[in-house]
C-alpha cells in the first residue's frame, strides 16, 4: 500500500485545483512511494508512546513529510512559510488534506524524523528520480541557470586585460629609452620572462659602467623592476581566469562574478589609494 499516494475520499472539497497541477503532485507522491522512504517515517513514528506522551491525535506523518519535501523543493525553506502555505496555498492544502500544522510541529517533525536519516532519504529520493526520468547519474545537464556562489563577495578579482595592456605600453617605451628594445616583439604582450632577461642585462650594464647608457639609467632600472613585479601579478590573475572567464574570487577561484540585482561593488575603489592597482574594479568602471 502506498503511504503517500493513498488518500481518504472526501465528499465535498472546499477547494478546486487545476487537473494538470493535481497530476503533477500525484506523480510526486507516487515517486515518494516508489522510493520507499516511508520506512524511515514508520521507524520513527511507529514507536509506542508512553503514557506521558499520549495526547491529542497528531497529523499524518506521511503527509507532513511530503509537505516538507515539497515546500523545500519549491523554495519555501522557512517553517513559518510552510505553516502559511498550508492555510492559503491550494497545493499544500491538497497535500495535507486541509490540515494545518504549526511551524513548531514542522520543526519537531524535521528534528525527530528527517534529520536522523537525511542522507539516506536524499539518496533514495534522488535515485528514484533518476530511475523515473531514465537519466544516468553520471550525466550532467546544464540549462543556463546562474546560481550565486558562496565565496567572499567582496574579494572579486577582475581579469586585468585593460591594465595589462597599458602596462605593456609603458614597458615597451621604457625598454626603448634604455636601449634594450632589441628582440622585443612588436605585437602582443611582453612576457615576464623577457622583462626579467632585460632587467638582468640592464643591471649588468649598470654594474660594469657601460659607456653610452642614458642619463637616469638607475631610475629606469628600478622602474623596470616594478613593471616586472606588476607583470607577474597580472599574468597570474589571467592564468587563474583562463581564456573563457573575466573574473574569479580570492576565496574561491572556481567562482565567477556576475551582474546581480544587488550591486555589491557600487563604490568599490573609492577608498583605494591612487597608487594601488585598480584591477579589481567592475568592468563598467574600468571603461
Amino acid at each position: 500500500m502506498g503511504h503517500f499516494s493513498t488518500k481518504q475520499s472526501t465528499l465535498f472539497y472546499s477547494y478546486t485545483m487545476d487537473v494538470e497541477q493535481q497530476h503533477r503532485i500525484d506523480g510526486f507522491l507516487a515517486l515518494l512511494d516508489r522510493s520507499e522512504v516511508g520506512e524511515f517515517i514508520e521507524l520513527e513514528t511507529g514507536k509506542e508512546k508512553s503514557s506521558e506522551e499520549i495526547g491529542r491525535p497528531g497529523f499524518d506523518p506521511y503527509k507532513v513529510f511530503a509537505c516538507v519535501l515539497f515546500g523545500f523543493a519549491m523554495g519555501s525553506c522557512s517553517l513559518r512559510d510552510l505553516e502559511t502555505s498550508c492555510a492559503n496555498d491550494i497545493r499544500y492544502m491538497y497535500l495535507m488534506g486541509c490540515e494545518k500544522p504549526s511551524y513548531s510541529y514542522f520543526c519537531t517533525f524535521i528534528n525527530k524524523v528527517i534529520r536522523p536519516h537525511c542522507e539516506q532519504i536524499f539518496a533514495m529520493v534522488t535515485s528514484e528520480m533518476f530511475r523515473t526520468l531514465g537519466l544516468g547519474i553520471d550525466d550532467c545537464f546544464i540549462d543556463g541557470t546562474k546560481i550565486e556562489a558562496f565565496p567572499n563577495k567582496y574579494k572579486v578579482v577582475w581579469k586585468p586585460t585593460f591594465f595589462h595592456g597599458r602596462l605593456d605600453g609603458k614597458t615597451r617605451a621604457l625598454l626603448q629609452a634604455m636601449g634594450l628594445a632589441r628582440g622585443v616583439p612588436s605585437e602582443g604582450m611582453v612576457p615576464s620572462e623577457m622583462i626579467a632577461r632585460k632587467l638582468s642585462e640592464a643591471r649588468r650594464m649598470q654594474e660594469s659602467g657601460t659607456k653610452g647608457i642614458p642619463e637616469g639609467f638607475g631610475s629606469m632600472v628600478r622602474s623596470l623592476s616594478e613593471y616586472l613585479v606588476k607583470t607577474l601579478e597580472y599574468e597570474e590573475k589571467e592564468r587563474i581566469c583562463g581564456p573563457d572567464r573575466n573574473s574569479y574570487y580570492k576565496t574561491d577561484h572556481d567562482a565567477t562574478a556576475m551582474c546581480l540585482k544587488e550591486d555589491y561593488y557600487s563604490g568599490l575603489g573609492s577608498n583605494l589609494h591612487p597608487e594601488e592597482d585598480r584591477s579589481q574594479e567592475c568592468p563598467s568602471k574600468q571603461s
